[in-house]
């Protein structure tokens, strides 16, 4: 068995095709938690009888099966690994301050459920926690019941463990708190570089990325729980300038962050629970103009920077 320092039994499981999480069995479990609990970005497992042999992204939070490439979502149970407090949460990010009911104006409402926050009948001690009014740190005179900008709080896929609380954008002025994650699912992201030079960047070279994505099975976060997705492999182009390497530094970012891609029904083939891009805009074309999503298109490199600006990557 697996156990924490408290003595409380920690298992890992991985998503199966059925929707069913499948417990991955004491000796592995203990071999996951160990290089889990020690912070490695992966861990490589091979079974005495060869036949278990996969790679855990502790980033990504997917198992795969190095003899196939297929991945699986993967999760720590048991009583040791508790539910993240989504309230404490967002009050780290947002910094939000309880308002007395005495400070607002007698018809002040909720912008989100257009409630008055006054109630003759009930007194301001009385209030319960889901109807205490909050104001946002960096925001404007704008206040929310606490059940209501709940509402409004994304809390983050377990998908990683950067150091990072979810986000929330204000309803009323649109301000972004804390970082915005997606539901990439597991995949790749290489970049090299050529003396090739793209149609009006031909005083620099060029910079390629490859993305690839192995098939698998969707995750709690995908449309489709338990079905399988197709992967994909996408070749894309940016110039080797000093703003072509700017936008590069945000595209790994937005990566890292999972905002890149997701699972869904292409719009150009119609294919569903495939990986798709997610909004992001990238030239896979070296030629032949925005129309064929090539170059010379001389607005991309801004409009792509203001679509990143967009998803917090700025």
């Amino acid at each position: 068995a697996v156990y924490t320092r408290m003595g409380s039994k920690v298992m890992w499981e991985c998503l199966k095709q059925n929707n069913q999480w499948l417990a991955l069995g004491d000796t592995i479990s203990e071999f996951i938690e160990e290089k889990y609990s020690q912070e490695h970005p992966f861990c490589t497992y091979t079974s005495p009888d060869k036949q278990n042999f996969f790679k855990v992204y502790f980033d990504w939070m997917f198992i795969q099966d190095l003899r196939t490439s297929f991945v699986l979502k993967v999760r720590r149970t048991g009583p040791a690994v508790g539910e993240p407090n989504k309230a404490e949460k967002a009050k780290l990010i947002t910094d939000w301050t309880e308002v007395d009911l005495q400070d607002l104006h007698k018809d002040e409402k909720c912008p989100i459920c257009l409630c008055e926050f006054h109630d003759e009948d009930e007194e301001a001690d009385d209030m319960e926690e889901d109807e205490q009014i909050l104001h946002l740190s960096r925001c404007g005179p704008h206040y929310f019941h606490h059940a209501c900008i709940m509402n409004c709080y994304v809390s983050p896929e377990d998908s990683n463990r950067l150091l990072l609380d979810g986000h929330l954008r204000c309803p009323v002025c649109s301000f972004r708190y804390g970082v915005k994650t997606g539901s990439m699912p597991f995949g790749t992201m290489d970049v090299s570089k050529y003396q090739q030079s793209l149609p009006s960047y031909e005083d620099c070279g060029i910079i390629q990325i490859v993305y690839s994505f192995p098939p698998g099975v969707q995750g709690p976060e995908h449309p489709n729980p338990g079905c399988l997705y197709s992967g994909t492999v996408r070749k894309c182009f940016l110039p080797d300038n000093e703003e072509g390497r700017a936008v590069l530094k945000k595209l790994e970012t937005a990566f890292q962050r999972r905002l890149t891609f997701t699972v869904g029904t292409s719009i150009t083939s119609g294919r569903e629970n495939t990986v798709v891009w997610n909004g992001i805009h990238h030239k896979t074309n070296l030629y032949g103009g925005p129309p064929r999503y090539g170059y010379p298109d001389p607005t991309y490199l801004n409009r792509v920077t203001e679509e990143l600006a967009n998803v917090g990557v700025m």
